[in-house]
């Protein structure tokens, strides 16, 4: 597209979209602006020039233009007021367009444009004012910047070939390692570091938070409805956790509505709510929030603001509509409507389209994953059972409900209570976060469960380093080209059928239960003494493994076959072959063990 044609295709589109979005005045929203005041704004900020951020490697671009603190708040939170609009021209003359937003952190005050470039190259940004559905105003003077490299961290996607999995923009494999962080009290940026630095450290790589009215929100009683000016701090907090993550190479997914906020029963917040009536808000009951039309328009511009300043951040793994939705009262029809119009807003003004999610606080009912938009399933759990046969029964259930995305285990506990200092208490956290790791990926789904008690177990007892043994087989596997999306959903096979050691009455005994995921041409192996975790239990001996392959393609005696075997609670690989038998087996020699461990092979050159 010609540049010179950027403002009136600009113009266009911004109506049409502009035409969509407005919500009707009610007494809560801001009253137009007056002409006196749309002239003091053309003037105002006519002259102003864009001053481009200091900036890290691999964070987003962002340019500042500074206004007068005395600027009227309560119209640049309101988008169908007061908005500005932003045309990025890249080197090959195509336009993505995008909005940008209003912020106040120490002496700044006034608008910010992101944006993330995906080409090397001289770009161009242009802005315009907007008063309604009217452009007023050229905004600034165009800014001319030249990208010399793309280096910020690759968007995920669902993997178009292996639709169960995840993929970066290059096609390349991305299987979360992750935990809760939904939130810090006390000094917020201090506890994010800490423990971004010690998840990150040991081989973490995707982390869950909350914009909770109590750390991240930015639209809660203190600011009333549509007027983020209260909760400027918490959304620059914000700001700077996602550069955390993002400087240590870890995703983020960003939930934006917790259920207790429209809860009458559960952790319920619901007399502090803005949208109550009680607090000024449109609506009568937390139900009302789903078909409410007043209701939907403020959360609607919420969301633009939210999709204009934070869709931006390279670390953004996806959205999160809501936090176990279970406790909030809705009909399952008005869910379902509010999920679909609510992606298709996000999608309006989210110019990289992030992937989408929800929650439920279990699997959810099986239609909503398929019919409303969303682009991969959460799962949580909190039981002290053993999660081998929790993670099998309920992997058998999406299967019988033939969902084919990714499914996350979103949220993991032993116990939904704080965890105490009592030592078998300990014991049991430590048994499911170790577990919660090793059995999801088994069983096929697209990440490890991510464990919730961050603060008061993973850091308190300083338990992160169980990530890092998982990590390294992940490495090995990928830098080995295992090809991890190709193998099917594993199964357990009960010991001797599979696995025999020299004395073939040693292993039943021992309780070692074998998982297997194989496709005939290379296998994944996870040994484990239900109960116990690596390092722990009686030692068992030295190993021989006898696999006979079910897939169509067997063991051939022309290839080698070699891999590592690892305990789960090591960090060094050892090196494994497998002898070819004459039955077209393998026999697979491993070492002694404790515990839990996990041995792979592939037949080299296959």
């Amino acid at each position: 597209m010609n540049r010179r044609n950027i403002l009136s295709f600009a113009a266009a589109t911004w109506a049409t979209s502009a035409a969509h979005a407005q919500p009707d005045q009610h007494a809560w929203q801001v009253a137009p602006l007056a002409p006196k005041q749309i002239r003091e704004w053309v003037q105002c900020t006519s002259t102003l020039l864009w001053q481009a951020s200091q900036r890290l490697p691999g964070e987003h671009h962002e340019w500042l233009l500074n206004v007068s603190a005395e600027s009227p708040c309560s119209a640049v939170y309101q988008p169908d007021q007061l908005r500005v609009r932003l045309a990025w021209t890249d080197p090959t003359g195509s336009v993505v367009l995008t909005e940008g937003f209003w912020a106040e952190w120490s002496n700044f005050s006034g608008w910010v444009a992101r944006y993330i470039p995906t080409l090397k190259g001289q770009f161009r940004m242009d802005a315009w004012l907007v008063v309604g559905d009217e452009t007023v105003s050229r905004l600034g003077q165009p800014v001319y910047f030249t990208v010399a490299e793309v280096d910020t961290l690759p968007q995920i996607g669902v993997d178009t070939h292996h639709p169960g999995y995840f993929t970066d923009q290059h096609g390349r494999f991305f299987f979360p390692i992750g935990v809760n962080l939904a939130w810090a009290t006390g000094n917020v940026l201090q506890r994010y570091r800490v423990w971004l630095d010690n998840f990150a450290k040991a081989g973490g790589n995707l982390v869950r938070i909350w914009m909770s009215s109590w750390c991240f929100g930015i639209e809660w009683q203190d600011t009333g409805l549509g007027n983020y000016h209260n909760r400027q701090i918490q959304a620059r907090q914000l700001d700077q956790v996602l550069s955390m993550a993002q400087a240590r190479g870890v995703r983020v997914i960003l939930c934006l509505l917790n259920h207790g906020a429209f809860s009458l029963k559960t952790d319920s917040e619901w007399a502090q709510n803005p949208y109550n009536r009680r607090n000024g808000g449109p609506i009568e009951h937390p139900q009302d929030f789903f078909t409410d039309e007043a209701a939907i328009a403020c959360f609607e511009n919420r969301v633009r603001y939210i999709a204009a300043r934070w869709s931006h951040c390279p670390a953004l793994h996806s959205w999160e509509w809501w936090n176990e939705v279970t406790w909030v009262p809705h009909a399952p029809g008005a869910l379902l409507h509010w999920l679909q119009r609510m992606s298709h807003t996000m999608h309006r003004y989210d110019p990289y389209r992030r992937l989408q999610t929800s929650s439920w606080a279990d699997a959810g009912p099986s239609h909503m994953w398929n019919q409303a938009g969303l682009d991969y399933a959460h799962q949580h759990d909190y039981t002290p059972n053993d999660l081998g046969a929790r993670y099998q029964q309920t992997a058998e259930i999406w299967r019988q409900r033939g969902y084919h995305r990714p499914i996350v285990p979103g949220e993991l506990g032993a116990r939904s209570k704080q965890p105490t200092q009592d030592l078998a208490e300990q014991a049991l956290h430590r048994r499911q976060f170790h577990d919660g790791l090793w059995a999801p990926f088994m069983l096929g789904y697209a990440s490890t469960a991510l464990y919730w008690w961050w603060d008061h177990f993973l850091e308190a007892q300083q338990q992160w380093h169980w990530l890092s043994p998982f990590q390294k087989a992940l490495n090995t596997w990928q830098s080995s080209g295992m090809p991890l999306r190709q193998l099917p959903p594993g199964r357990t096979v009960p010991p001797p059928a599979a696995a025999c050691p020299e004395d073939e009455t040693a292993m039943p005994t021992l309780g070692l239960e074998c998982w297997l995921r194989d496709n005939g041409k290379c296998l994944v192996t996870w040994l484990r003494r239900p109960g116990l975790i690596g390092g722990e239990g009686e030692l068992i001996p030295a190993t021989t493994f006898v696999w006979h392959s079910n897939r169509a393609a067997q063991p051939k005696h022309s290839h080698a076959w070699r891999g590592h075997f690892l305990q789960t609670d090591a960090l060094t690989p050892v090196s494994i072959e497998g002898k070819t038998r004459t039955d077209g087996g393998l026999n697979i020699h491993l070492p002694a063990f404790r515990g839990s461990a996990v041995f792979w092979l592939q037949a080299q050159g296959s």
